[in-house]
């Protein structure tokens, strides 16, 4: 088994997923990989880094995409979830953030995980929760949204809402004041909250933000467990059809999974 970390990706040489392969695009919608264009920004990370520095998240564009015919794998995970991809293409695994190929994959090897892609939800519950956070929410340092409120039927209803779409809410008391703070925290439920509920004043200063943020995940929650996700199964399927797809950054997340899209030799990183 043969695996590379991450240091310094030299110029991309390409990676194929399947055109059914969902991505995260930079407005927090997930499309598929068939689906996008040249200059499109999609959510990703980091492809180069420096000793004792922490990769960060970053909006990428798509500079080049193909459609091909091209060996490839399908890869199932734990959960479910299926990547039709290329024997180049590489993956983060966890914890040890070291990469690896999808040809050198093996049953049981965790890879680092974002989490299950989300629909944009159109619901009058989104809709309020977005139109209340806009109105009294902000983005915190570090994988968090606060919201403030007195307390009373707003305060409860944007707590049992949030909870009711498994959003990881812990309710605080605001120090000297009768108002109480909610907060959205980790990586995975702030921005699937942002991309499920669409509240607009969040959303249009979510590029910054994102691009202040390392991929790090909450510590000590049973969330923070779930940030990676086994390989199940893996089956060879001959020549299909395929993208052959870069980003700016050499990087993506397919299907929620942290991806190199550079098959070259890399380097060791700090992750």
């Amino acid at each position: 088994m043969q695996a590379i970390p991450l240091f310094d990706l030299p110029p991309a040489q390409g990676c194929y997923l399947g055109p059914e392969t969902r991505v995260l695009c930079g407005d927090l919608i997930w499309r598929t990989v068939g689906d996008l264009s040249i200059g499109d920004e999609l959510v990703a990370f980091e492809g180069l880094t420096s000793p004792g520095r922490r990769r960060r998240m970053q909006i990428a564009t798509v500079s080049s995409w193909v459609h091909v015919t091209y060996p490839c794998f399908r890869v199932t995970f734990a959960d479910g979830r299926q990547i039709v991809t290329s024997s180049e293409c590489q993956w983060l695994t966890d914890p040890s953030g070291w990469w690896i190929y999808t040809r050198n994959l093996i049953l049981g090897r965790p890879i680092r995980d974002l989490g299950i892609p989300w629909q944009v939800e159109d619901s009058w519950e989104a809709g309020w929760l977005g139109g209340a956070f806009d109105g009294e929410g902000w983005t915190m340092g570090g994988w968090g949204i606060g919201f403030c409120q007195n307390p009373g039927a707003v305060l409860d209803l944007a707590e049992h809402l949030c909870k009711k779409r498994g959003y990881e809410v812990r309710r605080k008391a605001d120090k000297g004041r009768k108002t109480k703070r909610l907060f959205i925290t980790g990586i995975y439920d702030t921005l699937r909250f942002l991309g499920e509920c669409r509240p607009v004043r969040l959303l249009g200063k979510s590029h910054g933000w994102i691009e202040t943020r390392t991929p790090v995940r909450s510590r000590g929650t049973a969330r923070a467990r779930r940030y990676s996700i086994a390989v199940e199964s893996i089956e060879d399927l001959g020549d299909c059809d395929a993208v052959a797809i870069q980003t700016s950054t050499e990087t993506i997340l397919a299907e929620g999974l942290f991806g190199s899209l550079s098959y070259a030799m890399v380097k060791p990183s700090h992750h």
